[in-house]
């Protein structure tokens, strides 16, 4: 115990010495810091009269330009960290910083690019850089940013040897720095303005910023005392706190050590034995209890998926069966519209007056298309679209049969690039084209042996469908107005296109052309 106590006053001896040093080296250093001072000092006391210049009061003004130059080898004007920087890293940043908007990051980082083109030689740009960041960091009325970059930049003209530019920024650094408090910034800015005041031969005022140097220098070096004191001082607590800790810890551990030997070795062991059997039980009954959750959880999932493969038949025989039925009800509408169509053919060949005979004959047409949309679809066996060139092709057949009786070549080309369509879409369109090829054979080739008729559909960009039926014949004498349409079948044909919601554009170009446009569902 008494051999701590000898160790622990050394320590306390020791530190004691090393703060009285620290204290000491402090305070030669702090009188020693500028060369010029006492050159101040011994000129602006002599006796003789010496005309003094006064403090010229600068306004801010743009910072031109200035050449670099070759930093002397013997004197550093200003102090300016040489700490490495990655010129890549600090672009990168610049650049994060513009696209952010980020106007506080982009004045830090143009100062950081500042520092490494001082550090490069490159001083120019580096005072452009400085310059940039002042600017901004005047806008967002950032004093701290401003502080920093009077000082940089008042650094560069000192190393330029601008010593006007340098004395402007250093006073105005100066004064913010008064204003702010910061006794770093005024130390600094009145040293730098003492060795310019010197070299201009005005050493009043470099006497004058010498003293308020070292007033903030000695100011300093006090709190550093201070605070080097009040460390030791809490240091040597703390070894005190420590070796108690120790103490106690090590009670502590005695005192359990000692009841721990206390404990009875036969009651350990009954107690080892009764805890052994307990844990036995559990394990047995969370066996046992594991073993029935999994049983019965393998019956439910059994006993769910057969009801699931019941339901899934039963469904799968429903569909069939409704699928039988909805193709037995296509098949029984396309029977009565062929009923009908031969009805209104058996009509039509008994008909004296020609105009009944043709309406009928149209009519019959109508209905054939129709009762072709139903015969495709339940011969397919995808009830609810069918495949629309198929279906094209054979009700160009039979028109064709039907209206070409004079045997002249008609030549189809037919291409719908593979587009299936709907019921509730594919009877109008279908009672669209049979209306224009109808009139195709009755006007296009009144005085031909020979035409050519083309169908195309595409499918465009929009999710719509794209209708285009023309011909090669003598087209249409005058231009067709929409709204005053008076042929039957052109009536028909516009309002099936609305009944789609679709648009009708008919145009006479070396024939006729119809197009329609409309969405595809």
């Amino acid at each position: 115990m008494n051999f701590t106590k000898i160790i622990t006053l050394l320590f306390f001896v020791l530190l004691s010495l090393n703060s009285l040093s620290q204290i000491r080296d402090t305070f030669n250093h702090s009188s020693d810091q500028n060369p010029n001072y006492q050159k101040s000092k011994d000129k602006y006391t002599k006796p003789k009269t010496v005309v003094i210049p006064t403090i010229t009061t600068v306004t801010s003004q743009n910072v031109l330009n200035q050449k670099d130059s070759t930093i002397a080898q013997n004197e550093v004007p200003v102090e300016i960290s040489s700490t490495k920087i990655r010129l890549e890293s600090i672009q990168r940043k610049l650049k994060v910083a513009e696209k952010n908007n980020d106007q506080l990051v982009i004045a830090a980082t143009l100062n950081d690019l500042g520092l490494y083109y001082v550090n490069a030689n490159k001083l120019t740009v580096a005072l452009d850089n400085y310059q940039k960041g002042l600017n901004i960091n005047t806008i967002l009325k950032n004093k701290i940013g401003i502080l920093e970059s009077l000082y940089a930049i008042g650094g560069i003209h000192t190393l330029q040897k601008n010593d006007v530019k340098a004395e402007e920024y250093y006073v105005h650094c100066l004064n913010l720095a008064k204003e702010l408090h910061s006794s770093e910034k005024i130390k600094l800015a009145s040293n730098a303005l003492s060795k310019i005041y010197a070299r201009k031969g005005n050493y009043k005022n470099a006497f004058e910023m010498q003293l308020l140097f070292k007033q903030i220098t000695d100011s300093l070096n006090k709190i550093e005392t201070e605070n080097t004191f009040i460390k030791s001082k809490y240091t040597k607590q703390q070894v005190i706190d420590s070796i108690k800790q120790d103490e106690n810890k090590k009670a502590y551990l005695k005192s359990i050590s000692e009841k721990q030997l206390e404990v009875d070795s036969s009651n350990k062991i009954s107690y080892l034995i009764f805890i052994g059997l307990i844990l036995a039980l559990i394990f047995a009954f969370m066996f046992y209890r594991s073993y029935r959750f999994t049983k019965q959880s393998n019956q439910i999932i059994a006993l769910q998926k057969k009801e699931a493969e019941e339901k899934k038949i039963i469904i799968e025989k429903s569909l069939k069966e409704k699928e039988i039925l909805l193709k037995e009800i296509h098949h029984r509408v396309k029977n009565n519209l062929q009923i009908i169509s031969s009805l209104l053919n058996l009509q039509a060949s008994r008909a004296e007056d020609e105009e009944l005979k043709k309406t009928m004959t149209e009519a019959k047409n109508r209905i054939a298309s129709m009762a072709l949309i139903h015969q495709k679809i339940y011969q397919s066996d995808n009830l609810s679209s069918i495949d629309f060139q198929s279906y094209v092709e054979q009700m160009t057949s039979s028109i064709d049969s039907t209206f070409n009786v004079a045997g002249k070549k008609i030549n189809y080309t037919i291409n719908t690039n593979g587009i299936v369509l709907d019921i509730d879409t594919s009877i109008p369109l279908g009672l669209i084209i049979n209306e224009l090829l109808t009139n195709c054979y009755k006007y296009a080739f009144t005085d031909r042996s020979s035409g050519n008729i083309t169908i195309v559909m595409n499918e465009t960009k929009n999710n719509e469908i794209e209708f285009h039926i023309y011909d090669d014949g003598i087209g249409f004498q005058k231009e067709l107005q929409l709204n005053s349409l008076k042929s039957l079948g052109l009536k028909l044909v516009k309002g099936l296109t609305e009944q789609i919601k679709g648009t009708l554009k008919i145009e006479n170009n070396n024939g006729t052309h119809f197009f329609i446009n409309f969405k595809k569902n």
